[in-house]
């Protein structure tokens, strides 16, 4: 028998109970149409929906088919992906309520509607979707280390904070605290924290001022610094900005952000994996895995490949963003550090026993 279990994030209604109460009766009155049974539950607390969700899971019988809907961003996406993944007989869909829903931005623009679409949806077939294990935490668009990281986990305190003030506290305000707490991080030192990087078994270590590892091409609201990812590929694209000057730093994080890092290409080392293991030599280091924030001294990444299970509408499929015609040419800076690596590489072997 199919089972349909909704997790809401009240958050992305702006705690606003009528509008809540709407989604829930339109939604079961729908299901009920459909002869589908449905479920409904508030998120109260990051994590708390894998709780609910194992615990919906034991009251199952083994040939029952569990549909989990995740109702708001990439933070409920992220709590219900982490108490589906492994689990037999279950499939996830999301509904994007969010501020950003980077995740379903892999299907093309202008595409929330029709994830919106409650009766459509459940009935959608799903696609195998590839998943990024964090040291045993799973992702399914990025994983960020380093300056990106460290200004968001700012800025989305201030959010939380504010987001009472409903849709005055407006995305512009949000992205300008963003940037000022990522100037901070600059001159602040995030922007030279030392790592020892191995990918794939090749040691890439060094100072770096951010990392990127994406599943998906967008990430933080649209943005995108690695065109190419798709996350049914098999692989995690790597994207280290090497450390500089506070000032250049602020100059090159624009064409960063917006797919021209090649411009600075001597500046990035970018590569594709199926495993990353990072380690921080200095202190923690500030790590932003979908929405989930955390701080770590090390992480091994790996590529889950055709992990999950998505309902995806009919007529949709994963798309890559449109690419740049230099972004395929090798990248010199790329070569050049290689290079210097390989020089390095003997000094570093003992310390990075570990990672043998």
């Amino acid at each position: 028998m199919d089972r349909n279990l909704f997790i809401i994030n009240p958050k992305s209604f702006f705690f606003n109970r009528i509008r809540i109460d709407r989604f829930i009766q339109d939604t079961r009155i729908i299901l009920n149409e459909m002869g589908k049974d449905s479920l409904f539950h508030l998120s109260r607390f990051s994590r708390d929906a894998i709780w609910i969700i194992k615990k919906y899971l034991s009251s199952l019988n083994a040939s029952d088919m569990l549909t989990v809907y995740a109702v708001g961003g990439d933070g409920i996406l992220f709590d219900c992906l982490n108490a589906c993944i492994g689990e037999p007989n279950i499939r996830l869909a999301s509904i994007p309520y969010g501020r950003q829903n980077d995740f379903i931005r892999s299907f093309g623009e202008n595409v929330f509607g029709k994830f919106k679409n409650i009766r459509k949806l459940a009935c959608a077939p799903s696609v195998t979707t590839d998943v990024i294990n964090c040291s045993g935490n799973y992702a399914l668009a990025h994983c960020c280390i380093g300056l990106e990281a460290y200004s968001n986990y700012h800025a989305i305190r201030v959010n939380d904070k504010m987001s009472k003030l409903g849709n005055l506290w407006t995305k512009g305000i949000y992205n300008s605290i963003d940037v000022m707490f990522g100037t901070f991080a600059v001159f602040g030192g995030i922007a030279q924290q030392k790592y020892h990087v191995m990918i794939d078994n090749c040691d890439y270590s060094g100072k770096y001022g951010l990392i990127n590892i994406a599943n998906t091409a967008a990430y933080g609201g649209n943005l995108c610094s690695v065109p190419s990812a798709v996350p049914d590929d098999g692989y995690l694209d790597v994207l280290m900005y090497k450390s500089n000057t506070p000032y250049y730093s602020l100059l090159i994080m624009p064409s960063f952000l917006h797919e021209k890092w090649r411009k600075f290409s001597k500046e990035f080392v970018y590569r594709r994996a199926k495993k990353i293991k990072i380690y921080s030599e200095d202190h923690p280091m500030c790590v932003i895995l979908d929405a989930e924030m955390f701080w770590e001294q090390e992480l091994t990444i790996e590529m889950l490949p055709q992990a999950i299970n998505i309902l995806v509408p009919e007529g949709l499929k994963y798309s890559k963003r449109e690419i740049p015609p230099e972004y395929n040419e090798v990248s010199k800076g790329e070569e050049d550090y290689k290079e210097i690596g390989k020089s390095e590489l003997q000094t570093k072997e003992a310390r990075h026993e570990r990672y043998r």
